[in-house]
């Protein structure tokens, strides 16, 4: 059956989780999917052991297709037996001393340009990571207009909700910068 998409929700009305603060690392990929386990499951998850098992380490920042493959097979446990919240780079990639069972069955990539598409994923599953890719300019306006310049960085972050704003505009929610 279609998934039927309620753009007409008050922002106001959509849930709030718990803040995610990467600090001075770049672990927002982990944090984004530990923040999407956390709201399937209701507990605050880790970044922690996602980021220190990335392809890349010991070199910032991750993939995000890297992030889901180890949540699947590798998983990642509670924030309160691995503290990932506040921690720099350096914290970030500290050993992991604790078990992992906490892991996804699958996750599915979407269009990362059809907001309908993120919509659904949030109707279905109450989160979306998603990845941005900006420059300086457009992520310091109230509301970004995607390539207006070429790229600068790339950022993670987890889409908890949907809405159209005053104008007719959808819109996706996030929480977390």
């Amino acid at each position: 059956s279609a998934v039927v998409l309620n753009w007409n929700k008050k922002f106001e009305d959509i849930p709030k989780y718990s803040a995610r603060n990467q600090d001075g690392s770049s672990s927002c990929v982990g944090q984004g999917t530990a923040k999407a386990l956390e709201i399937v499951t209701g507990i605050v998850q880790s970044a922690h052991p996602q980021y220190r098992r990335r392809a890349n380490y010991p070199y910032p920042g991750m993939y995000l297709q890297d992030a889901m493959d180890l949540l699947k097979n590798q998983g990642t446990t509670t924030e309160t037996l691995d503290q990932s919240q506040n921690m720099s780079e350096t914290e970030m990639n500290r050993d992991i001393t604790v078990i992992t069972p906490n892991k996804i069955a699958a996750y599915v990539r979407i269009s990362p340009i059809d907001i309908d598409a993120m919509a659904t994923a949030i109707e279905l599953y109450k989160q979306c990571p998603i990845t941005i890719v900006s420059n300086m300019a457009e992520w310091n306006v109230l509301k970004p207009v995607v390539g207006l310049a070429v790229p600068t960085f790339g950022h993670c972050v987890c889409a908890t909700g949907y809405f159209k704003d005053e104008n007719g505009v959808k819109c996706i929610v996030i929480e977390d910068s």
